[in-house]
Parts: C-alpha cells; structure tokens; sequence
C-alpha cells in the first residue's frame, strides 16, 4: 500500500506567515489564543500560527478558558470535534511532523518562514512529480 503525504496550502501558508509579518502585535507563538483580559467576554488580542491559520479558515473562537475544539464546519464542539491544532494542520496539508514543528511555542518568526519555505518547496516537489507522472501516462 502507498502512503502519500498531503500537499502542502502554498496559498495559506503563505497568507498566514504574511498575516503574522505585517501584524506581529496580533502574533504569540506559545498560546493558540491570547486573550486582552480574564474577563469572560474579553477579545482575543493574539494567536500562534495554528490559531491564526484556524480563524483565517473560518473556524470560531471559544471563549475564555474554554477548549478549542472544532467540528468539521469551524464550529465550536468540545464533544466530539478536533483539537485546533489537528484543524490547522488539515487546513494546511501538513505532515504531523510539520505541524509539530511549525506550530512549536518555541519557533520565532524567522523560524517560521525557514518552514513555511521548507513545506512550500515539498508543494512544488509534489507538483512536479504529479506532472511528471502524468506525462510518462499519456
């Protein structure tokens, strides 16, 4: 059985990564959500790049202290959604490894666009392997 690895979002890694650059003050690596106070209504002031990748794709925001658990439509299900973290690698088409290392609280921004580089290059990989495919089955 061949297992393939999914094809990087060209498009949304780099409209992500862009998003962070021009609003570093709405960026925080280490929480999926900054929040401006402990107020229950408070707005979220940041996210890491798997939060921002989540909204940016349509999905909801809990309130405070609440989990971030996502059914499939971006809604909110504590019960039996995924974690943020798996929504933004599936956003993505990322690896678990990937994901793993991009989304890690660790990762500066000139960390992330080395990755971001790194997983827009294997998009272009897998691109030209299914064209060169292709073409050798014509």
């Amino acid at each position: 059985m061949l297992i393939v690895d999914p094809k990087p979002d060209v498009d949304l890694l780099h409209r992500v990564l862009a998003h962070i650059e021009a609003n570093p003050e709405t960026w925080r690596q280490d929480a999926y959500r900054t929040y401006e106070s402990d107020d229950v209504d408070a707005p979220v002031t940041a996210y890491c790049f798997a939060g921002r990748t989540a909204v940016m794709t349509g999905a909801q925001t809990p309130a405070i202290r609440r989990l971030w658990y996502l059914a499939p439509d971006g809604t909110l299900d504590e019960d039996s959604g995924c974690h943020v973290s798996n929504w933004a690698q599936e956003k993505l088409g990322l690896t678990w490894d990937e994901s793993n290392k991009l989304f890690s609280w660790e990762n500066t921004l000139k960390r992330l666009r080395t990755l971001v580089a790194e997983y827009v290059n294997r998009a272009y990989a897998i691109e030209a392997y299914e064209a060169d495919q292709k073409g050798t089955s014509e």
